[in-house]
């Protein structure tokens, strides 16, 4: 099943980072296909739907160590999910309000 996804990073990244997570997705996912035309945004299309938000959230996390990342998923059926890294706590909180209100 057909999978999309957003990933939106923290101001910390660097162009060795996005090098990094362009070869950690060529490597393990080369089916997928992403669009990185905006700072700190990719899009990502998964055909085949083995993807999680999860996953792509480990995989950014190693491509961009101490980067906040929110990995939003949408899937075909209308299902979506989002799994981050970041302050959950605060002002500089990022994931409250989505939890409350995205799903």
């Amino acid at each position: 099943m057909k999978k999309r996804f957003t990933i939106v990073l923290g101001d910390e990244v660097t162009a060795e980072h996005n090098l990094s997570f362009s070869n950690w997705l060529k490597a393990t996912h080369p089916r997928v296909g992403w669009w990185h035309r905006v700072a700190n945004v990719w899009l990502l299309v998964d055909l085949g739907g083995g993807l999680t938000a999860r996953s792509l959230r480990d995989g950014a996390m190693k491509s961009f160590p101490g980067v906040n990342c929110l990995v939003l998923e949408f899937s075909a059926d209308g299902a979506s999910t989002w799994s981050g890294f970041g302050p959950n706590e605060g002002l500089l909180d990022w994931f409250t309000w989505i939890k409350q209100n995205w799903q």
